[in-house]
């Protein structure tokens, strides 16, 4: 089975790279990890609760919610459209906002990977608000008008090749009602045991996503975590597993969302591709507690190695 794991960083400038010792010890970090899922059992196909770290959490929301949200989907007739028409409508729990804010340029001493001044139609980056406490109230708007939104927001984006279209830039999920990430745990093993399951799941960092937007194409999403975790019901005890993805429908997985951590952190090396093409996006999300996720196993890559070796292995 084929194993991913990585650090990234992404900077302006390579004098911004962290130090090399810092460096250092995250590849050393990161060769544990990978010995670590080598070793760990594959996990079956399996639905429970879960905390989601933010990492994983700031791709969940960009892929359930992010992309749903831009401007130009409204007007389509062959988009989703999955939230056309719910402005002013409960989409979330109240005790989360959704913004997208491209004039930050910094957070937390970090670079923003998403941060511009101008968006590609000449238009001033704003700080736009999506969801309040819950509730939906406006799109990613580039200068494609759509019903009720007239103008631009600055969010038109578009890689070289592409015209540009409504796209996320710093994503940020807001906690109102935070709670600390022992609650969280403790939470989640309320819930598997009031579920009669024998473990919940603890899924930290993301290799990315897919979330299909086209009307033909059932509306699913999925998150790739780097490493997952089995907690256990009883103990707490968790035990690393390897194989698996999450997966789900937007409108069920958002509204399963029970408690939010005081943990918010940045994830900012990663591009979005979409219809205008590539461009770089940032996510600000806490730990999230989602009362039931699926995990479905990945695909999976089988070598075997070759009978005799090369005759060229060993020459010089």
């Amino acid at each position: 089975m084929r194993l991913d794991n990585r650090r990234s960083w992404a900077v302006s400038s390579p004098r911004d790279l962290p130090p090399l010792d810092v460096l250092l010890k995250e590849g050393e970090a990161l060769a544990k990890e990978l010995k670590a899922a080598r070793e760990a059992p594959v996990q079956p196909p399996f639905s429970a609760p879960a905390i989601l770290d933010p990492e994983v959490a700031g791709v969940f929301f960009h892929e359930a919610l992010g992309h749903k949200l831009e401007g130009q989907r409204q007007r389509d007739p062959n988009e989703s459209q999955v939230f056309k028409d719910q402005v002013g409508s409960r989409v979330l729990p109240e005790f989360l906002s959704v913004i997208d804010d491209p004039t930050l340029k910094e957070y937390d001493g970090q670079q923003l990977h998403g941060h511009y001044d101008y968006d590609d139609e000449g238009v001033p980056a704003q700080r736009v608000t999506l969801i309040e406490r819950g509730v939906l109230k406006g799109f990613l708007m580039s200068r494609w008008p759509v019903k009720g939104f007239a103008r631009s927001n600055g969010h038109g984006r578009a890689d070289a090749f592409h015209h540009p279209s409504g796209r996320m830039g710093n994503l940020m999920v807001l906690a109102h009602a935070p709670v600390p990430r022992a609650e969280l745990k403790s939470r989640l093993m309320a819930l598997a045991k009031e579920q009669g399951k024998p473990y919940g799941f603890l899924l930290v960092g993301s290799s990315g996503g897919e979330n299909p937007n086209n009307r033909r194409a059932a509306q699913t999403l999925e998150v790739r975590p780097r490493l997952v975790f089995r907690v256990d019901a009883e103990t707490g005890e968790e035990t690393p597993v390897r194989g698996v993805k999450l997966v789900g429908t937007p409108l069920v997985v958002l509204n399963r969302i029970m408690a939010a951590g005081d943990d918010s952190r940045l994830s900012n090396p990663f591009n979005c591709g979409a219809e205008s093409g590539q461009v770089p996006v940032d996510q600000i999300a806490p730990s999230l507690l989602v009362s039931d996720v699926e995990l479905q196993r990945v695909p999976e890559e089988r070598a075997r190695p070759p009978i005799l070796p090369s005759p060229f292995h060993d020459k010089e």
